[in-house]
């Protein structure tokens, strides 16, 4: 939590089907965060940069889940944007 400021903003948007969900507010987002990548999610988080911004890319099974971009000032989070790719929808291999 101490890392995000207390306005931060989150968003997460579904491949092929768009926004879901915006949250506002430092303890609603530090929740869902652990909802969806805290111990016993089984999820993986490799960082990487995202669009000339902090990010990570989430792993569930081995498979990606989601790459989230953090936008952030005077070192804190500012914005959190996530784009989920569900478990419906699987990358044609090449």
């Amino acid at each position: 939590m101490e890392v995000l400021d207390p306005d931060v903003v989150g968003e997460a948007t579904i491949f092929g089907f768009g926004p879901l969900l915006t949250s506002v507010g430092r303890p609603v987002i530090a929740q869902r965060l652990l909802g969806l990548f805290g111990p016993g999610t089984e999820t993986v988080l490799i960082p990487m940069t995202v669009e000339r911004q902090p990010g990570v890319i989430a792993f569930v099974h081995r498979r990606v889940a989601a790459v989230v971009r953090f936008e952030t000032e005077d070192d804190l989070i500012r914005d959190i944007r996530a784009l989920v790719l569900p478990p419906s929808i699987e990358p044609k291999s090449t």
